[in-house]
């Protein structure tokens, strides 16, 4: 007798329904940003290896974003979390390319110019 019931005749499963394909279609949605941002931010990966990936989660929506969290390095959640990888980077050669030889020319004479310039300071 229960078996003959469809859901039709009760609305409220009708929403449960509903509702979980909401949330789950959310979950997924937020799994994939989480995932593409990971993905993206490794500069490590060749850009064929990330357009691979992109195509593998929307092949597979579910598995291939969890296949992608279980097969990347162990310290790629410390660049999400801290903002640097757990080698750090050196940023030598980033300053010689930008200043020319390594060092901030000018910016502490003018701090201290205008500082001068701006008149006495109030105590607090």
């Amino acid at each position: 007798m229960l078996a003959a019931v469809s859901g039709s005749d009760f609305p409220l499963q009708n929403i449960i329904w509903t509702m979980l394909i909401f949330f789950g279609f959310a979950l997924w949605v937020w799994l994939l940003v989480v995932v593409l941002t990971d993905l993206f931010a490794r500069a490590e990966l060749k850009t064929w290896l990330k357009v691979a990936w992109v195509v593998v989660f929307f092949v597979l929506p579910i598995l291939g974003p969890l296949g992608y969290l279980c097969t990347r390095p162990p310290d790629a959640g410390e660049l999400r979390f801290t903002g640097r990888r757990s080698v750090p980077v050196d940023d030598d050669y980033y300053r010689t390319t930008v200043t020319g030889d390594g060092q901030y020319h000018g910016l502490h004479d003018e701090a201290t110019w205008r500082r001068d310039m701006s008149g006495p300071v109030r105590p607090a």
